[in-house]
């Protein structure tokens, strides 16, 4: 439990220190006069005419509620600042389509046609380039509004010069801009690595729907606060911004479903079933042109919220039942991650009513929410490769204790066996040495089994040194070998394995005078496939093993 509240606790202080370096290190400075047009406006609305207006202000002014199809006029004379270059009004607006006049002249026209046509309308960030010279002049802004209540404020204006307009803004949303191309970054090279390997490893699904949902949160981050156009030109963002929102809870769904990190089917499919039903619901909408993509944004946000208290309830329990920490992990990030989601859109709602949150909070909800997910998909990648490489390490192991004979290092029985299988399939020709180490029992019951060992590993050595370029050798029993050599003919190999048993024997006569405690020597025999009719590798194994027979008889014989 203290690792994760420290993972918790380590992830929170990153983004906070993050957020706060970015803040501090991209102070904006100016080159010319700035100002936020913050009131002075006269506002004209449905034939009513309000003057000195604040348009973060307006619900509290008396203006009443901006219905569709209202036509809004505000206009106020731009400030006497120092001639700017290149004059800038930048401005945020919901749902409208927009006519912009300086002293009565048309400068700046927003999705005019559209309005005509019923397209949808969404919110955008309008940075407005006004004729140089436009100080002290009067302009004057046409709203035409496509939606119902499209806001109860509009975002205070800033005038400018274009370079110190955008770079305030840029710092104002520093944050989302850089946790959004993090994210989008991050998510790419998670869905290369989770595609190159999702195949051949099946937990790395995960990986792939973890990059997933943090390019479809980098696409939110980047569309909702109107940064999204920096690097792609985007038609209507807000179609984009609404587009990942509803994608968002879904794949997080997605991802408990993968890990199973969940209590019961039927209450995970009871809470998860309904966000596809939604979603789906919206994106139908948009494709067939029935409703706007965000029409039905509060049964979203109820199915949501249900969602979200389901997924920290089986966090509890996956503590409770002491799953795997990767698991632990995930959950916690996918917690954290839906905690932030709840943050945003609290914010959200407040900033329509409070204008002051927007600028002192808007921005870092989800972005932090998204740094913290992504740390912990980090945290789950290493804790996966290192787990990965331990379960090689021990598949590795099993292999061989299934198929290398411990004592010497040969294959065993069991691989013996595969490769005459092999053999057999293959139909090649080949030759096979049968081997018998002598003195073995002798060995073990007069000197103890640890100088038989010895004596059993010395050969398996020996043998391997002669015949491990030119044959498969192995030990099929106690004191048993074998060699099989592929390719290997009567006329033409004879020589080379009667010259490689002359090698084995003078390598033994060697270790006798090293080791004389024991007694060094082999009895072999062997035999090629050419010598039988129709042979199978157990007829050559059995020939060979006669003739080795036949000659370990002699050997005592001799003796």
């Amino acid at each position: 439990m203290g690792r994760r509240v420290s993972f918790v606790l380590i992830g929170f202080l990153a983004v906070y220190t993050l957020i706060m370096t970015f803040m501090t290190l991209m102070t904006v400075q100016s080159t010319y006069p700035m100002t936020e047009l913050s009131g002075g406006f006269d506002v004209e609305l449905r034939g009513e005419t309000y003057e000195n207006i604040a348009l973060t202000e307006m619900e509290a002014e008396g203006i009443g509620e901006i219905k569709k199809g209202d036509v809004m006029t505000i206009s106020r004379i731009l400030p006497d600042t120092k001639e700017v270059p290149f004059p800038t009004l930048s401005i945020k607006l919901r749902y409208s389509a927009v006519e912009v006049f300086l002293e009565d002249r048309p400068v700046y026209s927003y999705k005019m046609k559209e309005l005509e046509d019923g397209a949808f309308i969404g919110s955008e960030r309008h940075f407005i380039l006004l004729p140089r010279g436009a100080e002290s002049k009067k302009l004057t802004i046409v709203l035409h509004i496509t939606r119902d209540n499209a806001f109860r404020y509009i975002s205070t204006p800033v005038f400018g010069d274009y370079d110190d307009v955008a770079q305030s803004f840029l710092h104002d949303y520093i944050f989302s801009f850089v946790s959004g191309l993090y994210l989008f970054i991050f998510g790419v090279l998670f869905l290369v690595i989770a595609l190159l390997f999702a195949r051949r490893v099946p937990e790395m699904r995960v990986t792939l729907a973890s990059a997933v949902l943090c390019i479809v949160l980098s696409g939110w981050i980047l569309a909702k606060h109107d940064l999204l156009n920096l690097f792609f030109s985007v038609g209507n963002k807000t179609i984009v911004e609404y587009s990942c929102l509803y994608l968002i809870p879904p794949i997080v769904a997605a991802i408990v479903w993968i890990t199973k990190n969940f209590v019961s089917k039927k209450i995970f499919l009871a809470y998860s079933v309904p966000l596809y039903v939604v979603a789906g619901w919206n994106f139908f909408g948009v494709l067939t042109g029935a409703f706007e993509i965000n029409r039905f944004r509060a049964p979203f946000y109820i199915v949501v919220f249900i969602s979200i208290v389901a997924v920290a309830v089986e966090t509890v329990f996956c503590f409770r039942r002491k799953l795997e920490t990767a698991n632990q992990i995930q959950m916690i990030s996918l917690t954290m991650l839906n905690l932030f989601f709840i943050g945003e859109y609290v914010l959200y709602f407040l900033e329509m009513r409070y204008p002051w949150v927007q600028s002192h909070l808007g921005g870092t909800m989800m972005p932090a929410g998204g740094m913290l997910f992504s740390l912990g998909q980090v945290m789950n990648f290493f804790i996966f490769v290192t787990q990965s490489y331990v379960r090689r390490a021990e598949a590795a192991s099993l292999r061989r204790m299934a198929y290398e004979d411990i004592l010497t290092g040969l294959p065993n029985r069991a691989s013996f066996d595969r490769e005459a299988r092999q053999i057999d399939t293959e139909g090649v020709r080949y030759g096979m040495i049968s081997l018998d180490l002598n003195g073995l029992k002798e060995t073990n019951d007069t000197l103890g089994h640890a100088t038989g060992d010895r004596l059993l590993s010395s050969f398996g050595k020996l043998l391997k040194e002669v015949f491990g370029d030119v044959g498969f050798c192995a030990r099929t029993g106690g004191d048993e070998f074998v060699v099989i050599l592929r390719g290997a003919t009567l006329s033409g190999t004879k020589d080379d394995v009667e010259r490689r048993l002359l090698i084995l024997e003078e390598r033994l006569k060697q270790l006798d005078k090293t080791d004389g405690q024991v007694l060094h020597s082999a009895a072999y025999g062997y035999a090629f496939s050419e010598e039988l009719e129709s042979p199978t590798t157990h007829d050559v194994f059995l020939l060979a093993d006669s003739r080795m027979y036949d000659r370990k008889r002699a050997q005592h014989t001799v003796m």
